[in-house]
């Protein structure tokens, strides 16, 4: 498995960066629930950020490693880092 970026459930709207990832490259991603595909990435992602998957609509919600861990705060767009700047988190267990 030559996997760049990780997701653990079909589900997951977000994947795990696990190398650097630059702007403007392709890199795979995958999990054991689904075959590999291509992302280009649209900035450059740290080591161990996520990233969509998909294009995440504002309000929708974001899944990673099969779990809800919060909501989008604006349109992300496939490709693009998603971090605190466009996320909100689950806090308590509340959306």
């Amino acid at each position: 498995m030559d996997w760049q970026i990780i997701c653990m459930s079909a589900n997951d709207n977000v994947g795990v960066a696990i190398v650097p990832l630059h702007a403007g490259a392709t890199y795979t991603a995958g999990s054991l629930e689904r075959d590999a595909f291509q992302v280009q990435v649209m900035e450059d992602i740290p080591e161990g950020h996520k990233l969509a998957l998909v294009q995440i609509e504002n309000k929708a919600v974001i899944r990673k490693y099969g779990e809800v861990i919060g909501r989008a705060t604006e349109q992300i767009l496939l490709g693009q880092h998603v971090h605190d700047h466009n996320l909100t988190s689950i806090r308590g267990g509340k959306l």
